[in-house]
């Protein structure tokens, strides 16, 4: 069953209600989407998740739930334009007084004195953006709603390492940390986030190996030393390739026509 659906069984229960749709812009929404995706045990990366894979079902993402328009016009022709009231939360966020009060006129409410200072702050908001790469491979390891069997398991998403680690993210000094840093490079906050979290986690590489193939006994360490061993010998080769061409560490003993030369290691 769809929103439609649900639209149309409402005007069949109350043909002469008053509808209240809030959205929000899809850019910062989608951002949210994915933290809640997490929230609930999910270990895909951003790519793959919003790829919109059709065989994840509601495991998936779907571009067509953010197309406000076809909802709100659906609500419209249902129950009139006059009926149908549509407030974004980042007017709440820029222009709290005046959506509440525009919000109190649409339902009738002549008595409203405008919103608590209690009730002005956000609820419960999202773990911070760069500490995905960290929380997704923490859902590897615990139980959840999208993983109820991990191969190994230390505990349950939300609870466990998962909000420990998003409660020491969202805190000084790491909050400071990166605050400052991101006010300082020109790129986007959420790039440069996700580039210092990815380096961070992915230190060691056996991590997602481990993750992926605990259930084959040793072979994980097997990849793990192979990996090792495929990149000392391209170091090597690097470092052999880049000698060739080395200039000696005492040009005072060489004449010109030796140093224009490339040395060669025989």
């Amino acid at each position: 069953m769809g929103s439609g659906d649900y639209a149309r069984r409402l005007k069949a229960i109350a043909p002469d209600a008053k509808i209240l749709v809030s959205i929000r812009a899809q850019r910062r929404i989608l951002t949210s989407v994915y933290m809640q995706y997490l929230l609930r045990g999910g270990t895909m990366s951003p790519k793959l998740f919003f790829a919109g894979d059709p065989e994840l079902g509601f495991h998936g993402f779907r571009t067509e739930h953010f197309e406000y328009h076809r909802l709100i016009g659906l609500y419209r022709d249902l129950f009139g334009a006059a009926n149908v009231h549509v407030i974004t939360q980042e007017s709440l966020k820029t222009d709290m007084d005046g959506t509440t009060r525009a919000l109190a006129e649409f339902a009738g409410n002549s008595s409203f004195d405008g919103v608590l200072p209690t009730h002005r702050a956000a609820y419960a908001p999202s773990y911070p953006e760069y500490a995905v790469p960290l929380l997704r491979r923490i859902n590897k390891f615990q139980k959840s709603v999208l993983t109820p069997a991990p191969a190994i398991r230390i505990g349950t998403t939300p609870n466990g390492f998962y909000r420990a680690a998003g409660f020491l993210l969202r805190r000084p000094p790491f909050s400071w940390i990166m605050a400052i840093t991101i006010r300082s490079l020109p790129m986007s906050k959420e790039l440069f986030a996700a580039g210092l979290m990815r380096a961070i986690t992915n230190w060691p590489r056996w991590w997602d190996t481990l993750s992926t193939s605990a259930n084959t006994g040793s072979g994980c360490v097997r990849r793990h030393t192979q990996l090792c061993r495929r990149r000392r010998s391209l170091q090597q080769a690097r470092y052999t390739s880049r000698s060739a061409f080395l200039v000696p560490s005492r040009p005072d003993r060489q004449d010109s026509a030796s140093l224009a030369a490339p040395q060669r290691v025989t």
